[in-house]
Order: C-alpha cells, then structure tokens, then sequence
C-alpha cells in the first residue's frame, strides 16, 4: 500500500511539473511576441522620423523553406545601397561580440538567457537576400528599441533608438549612376518579390519551418517529464531493495 502511495505521489508530482514547466514556456513565448509585436510599432515611428519612408516592413523572402528563406523586418532603400534592419525591444544587460552565435541577456529577474546574436541573424537574412538577388548591395544593421544596454558597448553595426540617423545616413549616400540604376531594378523586383501572389503563404510556411525548428514542442515537455518518472521510480525502487535487505540482513 505505501508503495502505491509513493507511485501516485510521483505521478501527480511529475504531471505537475510537466504542465508548470509548459504553461511557465507559453506564458514566456507570449510575452516574446507581445514584445516583438510592441518593438515593431517603436522602429516604424523611428524610421518614420528619419524620412526613410521608402522601404518594405515585415516581409518574406525566398520559397518558404527555412534554409533558401529569411524574415525582414525592414529593408530600406537607399540611393546606391539597400539597409536591413533587424529590430529587438530587448530589456535587461547584455554581453557578447559581433560575431558570438548568442548574446547572454540578464533581465530584472537576474535569470541569465542566452539569445540569438541579432547581428548574425542580419547578416545572415542578408546573405539569403543576395542570393536570390544577385548584384543588391545591402548593409544589414540591427536597432535596439528596448530599455536594454550593452554591459560594455554595442558592436559596430547595431544601433540605439538615438542613433537612427546613422541609418539615414546610409540611405543618403550618393553613389554613381550605375549604382543609382542597379538599385532601383532590384528595388522594382524586390518589390514584386515581395508582395506576389501567393505571398501570405510563404510567410505561413517560414514560420512554421521556424517554429518547428526552434520552439518547444509539448511532447518535449512530457518526454522530459516521462524520463524524469523513470528516474524517480527507478531511485524509489533502488531504496525500497535497500530496505529489505535491511530487515533481511539487519546487521550485514
């Protein structure tokens, strides 16, 4: 009867745990996407402010599929060159270089994360957009719109919402004709990239690439509950054996 007992106690304690540790994940994700959601509103009114009212916001590029696609948040055109601007409403500290996979970020709660270095998620956005159109030149750039800061300073490339007229710069500067022409025939393609037909489900089917690579799925949640009721059950066998040889053998 005791052993009956201490299996339901586990289950009910690994079950608990289980959805704690979910509900404490989608609780997490949400307030992820609220604050993308708020930061996207902050960078329009900043882009807006520095006239760089040309560009294309929260678009998708490539067929769909995760390796040959990449999500911009906004791509400005500029004279000789395009700007890619990757946006973070981040709060919290944070530490890592120009070319570190993640960033360690440490909010008010003092619980180090790590995230992904949004300076190679630029580049990274921005090699997809030359491949599929060979000859743009693009600048990928990063604006942090949030209450966060660097614990030393930000690497080159990325921006405080103090420092958009480093982006205005790069749009207003002159290149030859050439350039000038280049630009905007990629600019016209880019466009009908863009916004073609079809265009809605690309991004739905990026997104779900994403999410199926990156996001925690619920069957994660209780395999990692399930191993953690082997564990348990195993430890509570281990020590039931212990006590009977005990009373077995009370003086071996």
């Amino acid at each position: 009867m005791l052993e009956i007992g201490f299996i339901a106690a586990s289950v009910l304690i690994t079950a608990g745990g289980a959805c704690a540790s979910r509900l404490s994940y989608l609780h997490n994700r949400k307030l992820h996407v609220r604050f993308g959601n708020e930061g996207e509103g902050i960078a329009y009114d900043l882009l807006d402010a520095i006239m760089a009212s040309d560009r294309l916001d929260d678009i998708t590029i490539g067929t769909g599929r995760l390796k040959s696609s990449a999500q911009i948040d906004h791509l400005l055109r500029g004279k000789k060159r395009l700007v890619l601007v990757e946006t973070k409403n981040w709060g919290g500290k944070f530490s890592g270089g120009e070319d570190d996979e993640h960033w360690l970020v440490v909010h008010r709660d003092n619980v180090p994360r790590y995230r992904r270095n949004p300076l190679r998620q630029a580049r990274r956005q921005s090699d997809v957009l030359r491949s599929l159109f060979p000859g743009v030149e693009v600048e990928p750039r990063v604006l942090m719109v949030g209450s966060g800061f660097h614990e030393t300073a930000f690497p080159s490339g990325v921006y405080r919402k103090s420092q958009t007229t480093e982006l205005r710069k790069l749009i207003e500067e002159p290149g030859t004709d050439e350039q000038v022409r280049q630009t905007d025939a990629i600019w016209d393609r880019l466009v009908e990239h863009a916004y073609s037909p079809g265009h809605e489900k690309r991004k739905a089917r990026y997104v779900a690439a994403v999410e199926d690579k990156f996001i925690e799925k619920p069957w994660m949640t209780w395999l990692f509950a399930s191993f953690s009721f082997s564990v348990l059950m195993f430890a509570m066998g281990y020590l039931h054996h212990a006590m009977i040889v005990r009373d077995v053998h009370p003086f071996s």
